[in-house]
């Protein structure tokens, strides 16, 4: 049979009583073990952090420390002496290794001659080492703008611009669709949201979060692919540029040795180097497409042509007279006909008085005449 009310009530008042005994019996164990304690601790010599041992009457009190009287104050001198203090001799510092240029030395015993022409060759090694490092390889070092370097992708309409996160929309407000989410158009937006709205205007919000994730992820991507295209594509652009440049000077400098820093003959001109590049510099802001080698040229033609150099023009004339002297003194004509040629054309003597009777001045006549009559050999 079922319990009846009254017998449910019986038996929770029973339930009732036996927690109430059950606290009450664990509230005087509680109170016996705070009197142990007490009784524990009110003996002598006994110490408790949580409570501190009281203190009798007739118990005797612990001896007071005596004052000591303080302690004289040492004067100025005696101050400055006691903290004196022999120092301690420091370890000479070590001197890291410094890596030094290669140093090329003559021997002792090398002649004072050969000591000033060293001297003179270290010199215009310093120069050229310095000019290098001025002026670099080519004019190109100067006037080229930097290596393309990938630059850090930009999301948003601005820098620091952080995408929004997915929200979970209300029933559907068209005021409250956002504006923005991640990449995405506010038109795309407005798009997807109205896809996930049906008659009555409910909204299928996890759709509508889901679609909205998926799709600003695929235009996060594509807008990653397109940074990385333009980058290799910058990439490639310099690549073609650097060697478009490095042939123009190539030519420029095999013609204009002038404007070529490295120049090993001494011919380079600083002042033509920066009138070149100038000129290229000009050019760039101007948008005018001109070569290293044109603007070297149209430089050239505004300075007019070089000084001669005396020592050049001498030296080849006196191979020229050397050649013509040459020339001359080669054998005898051989006057026969049929015979072999010796550098000179052969003619006969009549061949020769004709044509120097008709007014001709042609050397081999002349000359086979001279011969025939003897006045030369």
């Amino acid at each position: 049979m079922g319990d009846t009310p009254q017998g449910s009530e019986v038996d929770a008042q029973e339930v009732a009583q036996d927690f109430r005994d059950k606290a009450k019996s664990l509230h005087e164990r509680d109170l016996t073990t705070t009197d142990r304690l007490n009784k524990f601790f009110d003996q002598p010599g006994a110490h408790y952090e949580g409570k501190a041992p009281e203190v009798k009457p007739d118990a005797p009190q612990p001896p007071v420390a005596e004052s000591k009287p303080p302690e004289p104050v040492p004067s100025s001198k005696q101050t400055q002496t006691d903290q004196v203090q022999p120092q301690q001799p420091k370890a000479p510092d070590v001197a890291t290794p410094q890596p030094k240029e290669e140093e090329h030395v003559l021997p002792e015993q090398a002649s004072e001659r050969t000591k000033e022409q060293f001297n003179k060759l270290l010199e215009e090694n310093k120069r050229l080492k310095q000019e290098q490092r001025q002026y670099g390889k080519s004019v190109f070092d100067e006037v080229r703008p930097g290596q393309v370097e990938p630059q850090p992708q930009q999301v948003g309409p601005y820098p620091g611009y952080q995408p929004a996160q997915p929200q979970f929309f209300p029933p559907y407000v068209p005021a409250q669709v956002p504006q923005t989410f991640g990449v995405l158009p506010p038109t795309q937006v407005q798009d997807l949201t109205r896809q996930f709205v049906d008659q009555n205007g409910n909204v299928d919000v996890n759709g509508l979060n889901q679609a909205l994730i998926r799709a600003n992820q695929e235009a996060m991507l594509a807008r990653q692919q397109a940074q990385i295209t333009l980058e290799q594509v910058a990439r490639v652009n310099q690549r073609i540029t650097t060697y478009e440049e490095d042939q123009q000077v190539r030519e420029a400098h095999a013609q204009f040795p002038e404007i070529d820093p490295m120049n090993k003959e001494g011919k380079f001109d600083p002042e033509m180097f920066k009138a070149v590049k100038d000129r290229l510099i000009a050019n760039r802001v101007s948008h005018v497409t001109e070569t290293l080698l044109q603007a070297a040229q149209a430089i050239a033609s505004l300075k007019g042509p070089a000084p001669l150099n005396q020592a050049q023009v001498e030296e080849a004339a006196v191979e020229k007279f050397k050649q013509s002297q040459a020339e001359r003194n080669q054998g005898p004509f051989e006057t026969s006909v049929g015979s072999e040629k010796t550098g000179r054309q052969s003619v006969s003597f009549d061949e020769a008085r004709k044509i120097t009777r008709m007014g001709g001045i042609d050397n081999p006549a002349l000359d086979a005449r001279l011969r025939n009559a003897g006045v030369i050999s």
